[in-house]
């Protein structure tokens, strides 16, 4: 009897153990996000853009648009999306974003600094992408027909 009992509290831990950890696993892996994203990105380099992002202190990024094409880029708001299993997910704003309205003629560039703490509670580790609304005119002015698209760059949390 008692060599049972000793099998079955060495077995117990370890089934225990075992329990916690997949569970661990498993919710490590959730996505917090419900609503799929619904934009269509264009790829910046299909517009002759160059849209990088990078971490400039915690939970600041900074973003920087090159306009390498010969007409001028009308820059607006922003939005966040998570990755999860090679689908985007909208992460909800805690605030309106109106963006900024800045105008990029052909061969200058933008820098953005995008303090997510602003507009996003607390964000789960992975990948994100900032996804900006641009329009893209038929000429270097703002005064002609534009077209708008999405355009994103990714990072890590």
């Amino acid at each position: 009897m008692r060599q049972h009992n000793c099998r079955f509290s060495l077995l117990l831990p370890l089934f225990s153990l075992m329990l916690y950890l997949s569970c661990f696993a498993g919710c490590a892996n959730s996505n917090p996000y419900k609503e799929k994203s619904k934009r269509l990105i264009k790829p910046a380099e299909e517009l002759s853009l160059n849209f990088t992002c990078s971490q400039k202190k915690d939970r600041v990024y900074e973003s920087v648009l090159k306009n390498q094409s010969d007409v001028a880029i009308d820059l607006g708001s922003y939005e966040l999306e998570f990755e999860y299993k090679e689908e985007w997910f909208t992460v909800p704003r805690n605030n309106a974003d109106l963006g900024t309205g800045e105008l990029v003629l052909a061969g200058n560039e933008s820098i953005r600094e995008y303090d997510l703490s602003e507009s996003y509670s607390s964000l789960s580790k992975g990948k994100y992408r900032i996804v900006l609304r641009i329009s893209v005119y038929e000429s270097n002015d703002a005064y002609g027909e534009s077209k708008p698209y999405y355009i994103a760059c990714e990072f890590e949390i």
